[in-house]
This record gives structure tokens, sequence and C-alpha cells, in this order.
């Protein structure tokens, strides 16, 4: 099962997004009110997916996701925000998000959002699998070639 922790300081907006998450098939694992929480939280649970609300009082979601991001670069980290100017998208995105979702929810785009990111790491994980078929492949044929060599030139030296 697909896990998550849902972090917003708003507890309407933090128990709607945990609801449409678990009706859709995700289990939370928790939820929290800040960013300082969710870095301990993610620390502790190491969720497939983190929803995690920008603007919040005390430490907000760049802060967190400034932190997550220290602790591991690939974490799925969909940013949630009411702010729909393409300048805070913009930004977020060169803070390496998985996604942003806008507020009032949209249980279509956050399914996308989740489906997209989980065919990214499939499609990673099936480039990686191919590069290390192709590597060694490439060892074996580099190790055939250097024993027919060996088997050769000591073929010479034999009486």
């Amino acid at each position: 099962m697909v896990t998550a922790i849902v972090v917003d300081d708003d507890s309407a907006n933090l128990k709607t997004l945990s609801e449409l998450l678990e009706l859709n098939g995700l289990e939370i694992l928790g939820t929290c009110v800040n960013g300082k929480e969710a870095v301990s939280m993610y620390e502790d649970k190491k969720p497939d997916f983190i929803f995690l609300d920008v603007m919040m009082p005390e430490f907000d979601g760049l802060f967190a996701l400034e932190q997550i991001r220290k602790i591991d670069q690939t974490t799925k980290i969909i940013m949630v925000t009411a702010d729909t100017t393409g300048e805070t998208e913009s930004i977020l995105r060169k803070l390496n998000v998985t996604d942003v979702i806008h507020k009032p929810y949209d249980i279509t785009s956050i399914l996308h959002a989740i489906e997209d990111s989980q065919k990214s790491t499939n499609d990673s994980a099936r480039l990686y699998k191919d590069t290390m078929q192709e590597i060694n492949f490439e060892l074996k044929l580099n190790a055939d070639k250097l024993l027919k060599k060996w088997e050769k030139e000591n073929k010479k030296v034999r009486f």
C-alpha cells in the first residue's frame, strides 16, 4: 500500500486531504501542523509521499522541503498551496518538488500527481536495470576478449 504523511496548519484542510487520500487507497501514516514536525515525522515514518502545505506559521513548508531534501533527494514531496501564481509554482519546481497541487483540492489532480510520480520512479528503475544489463554485457565481452588473449599468449609459452 502507498503511504503518506500530510502536513497543514489548517485542521479542516488536514482532515479533508487525509480523508481524500485514504478514500483513494493511500495509508496515512501521520499528520502534523508545521515544517519542523514534518521533518521529524518523515525521518520516523519514511512515507512514500509527503503532502506539504507551503504556508504555515513557525516552520513553513519550504523549511521542511529543504530539510527533507538534505536527507533524501528522491523523496516524493507534493506541495500544497492556495497560491496559484506562476511565480510560486516556478520557485517550487526549482526546489525539486515532485508536484504542486492547489487548494481547493481536486482529487483528480492529486491522483495524477501520485500516478505520474510512481510512473517516473518505475521508468527510472527500468532505465537503471537496462543500463546495468548493458554494462554487464560489455564487461562479459571484455572479459572474454582478455581471456582469449591470455590463452593465446600462454599457448606460445608452453612447450
